[in-house]
């Protein structure tokens, strides 16, 4: 998952991030796999990835749901994944 924050999450850090949706609030432990800064216009912002512990499938699920609801957004995501990587 790739996360923004305005907190550094230095790699090898591990989170416990939870979830609410309108079924309730689902609860993960990860690792940070690696972190850079995303802007720093303003707060400095911080994009991590996290690598978690057991499969988490839910999010999967949400994102086809709106992929389906709205097939704009399936060209504008895989273009935003190519802007969204960290630079080693």
């Amino acid at each position: 998952m790739l996360l923004e924050t305005e907190v550094r999450l230095p790699p090898q850090t591990k989170v416990h991030l939870k979830l609410v949706t309108s079924d309730g609030i689902v609860k993960m432990d990860g690792l940070v796999e690696r972190s850079c800064v995303a802007s720093l216009q303003g707060v400095p912002k911080y994009r991590s990835a996290i690598a978690f512990e057991h499969p988490f499938h839910m999010l999967d699920d949400l994102s086809a749901e709106s992929s389906a609801a709205d097939p704009d957004t399936q060209t504008d995501s895989a273009s935003q994944k190519r802007s969204n990587r960290c630079n080693p």
